[in-house]
């Protein structure tokens, strides 16, 4: 995902799903969720590795991203 964030930003705008999960995101916090999501229409959660403590280059992470015309919190 973090050289492909074009891509996965279209992708995701194309679909019309109300709930998206992404796994092994690679990403850390200095990526921002506008750059992959319209924040506008969606609501993103995430879980990014933690690669001080691990002290690893690369680590997993999680997004969930959800309509924002639902409830969540």
């Amino acid at each position: 995902m973090r050289t492909n964030a074009h891509t996965v930003y279209q992708a995701i705008a194309d679909s019309d799903f109300d709930v998206i999960v992404l796994v092994q995101t690679w990403l850390i916090s200095c990526f921002y969720d506008a750059e992959y999501f319209d924040t506008s229409h969606l609501q993103v959660f995430r879980k990014d590795g933690d690669s001080v403590n691990t002290q690893r280059s690369r680590v997993v992470g999680v997004i969930i991203a959800v309509r924002r015309n639902f409830y969540c919190k």
